[in-house]
């Protein structure tokens, strides 16, 4: 897999986890706050695991581009 996208990767899992420390941190029971941090996180996982099916995919078809 290239460095690309193994940064981008690393970067949705940063955002993630930083949306679920963010969520855990709230004192005050505001629940738009708490669906945003775990929606944040679904989507950032969400995007990681899209990164990697596209490079088996990729690596199944023997393209040079990885799925781009």
């Amino acid at each position: 897999m290239p460095m690309g996208s193994w940064l981008r990767i690393a970067l949705a899992a940063v955002v993630g986890v930083g949306a679920l420390v963010l969520l855990a941190g709230r004192q005050e029971a505001v629940l738009t706050a708490e669906h945003l941090g775990v929606l944040l996180f679904a989507a950032c996982f969400a995007y990681a695991i899209r990164v990697v099916d596209r490079h088996f995919d990729a690596r199944e078809r023997g393209d040079e581009e990885e799925g781009r």
